[in-house]
């Protein structure tokens, strides 16, 4: 899978690249929404790391900018943050299927996450966009 790894600490964002580029994935990090627009644009992308980075872009404006320009990536973001989140951030995020993991989290917990998206019936490495998801009724019918 093709995973962009967003986080303003380099360290966070470079050890949690590595573990997943250990489990065969392709990742890509960025330390911004700015860099993280520029390769969601570039590069096909099959889930999204993302830490709620405090910037000049709003972070959840963003993942709905994302969800709108790539819905095939609902469903496959996941918040890592280390702060509590309101009411109103829990409903943006819900409605773009983003699942959020609280900091601190355990990488065996995301590697397992991102696993998991990968074993929902897709071949390994075949980026999503261009392709509309299976869905998950289809394999019981």
């Amino acid at each position: 899978m093709r995973v962009l790894v967003v986080d303003d600490e380099t360290f966070v964002a470079e050890l949690v690249k590595l573990a997943l580029e250990a489990d065969g994935h392709v990742c890509y990090a960025a330390g911004s929404i700015e860099a993280a627009a520029e390769i969601v644009h570039r590069f096909p992308l099959d889930a999204v790391a993302l830490d709620l980075l405090r910037g000049r872009r709003d972070p959840l404006a963003w993942v709905e900018e994302v969800i709108l320009a790539f819905p095939e990536l609902r469903g496959r973001i996941f918040v890592l943050t280390g702060r509590p989140l309101d009411d109103g951030e829990r409903l943006r995020l819900a409605g773009c299927g983003a699942t959020v993991m609280p900091k601190p989290f355990t990488l065996h917990d995301l590697r397992q996450a991102v696993s998991d998206l990968e074993s929902a019936g897709r071949a390994p490495n075949v980026p999503l966009r261009g392709r509309p998801l299976a869905s998950p009724l289809a394999e019981d019918s």
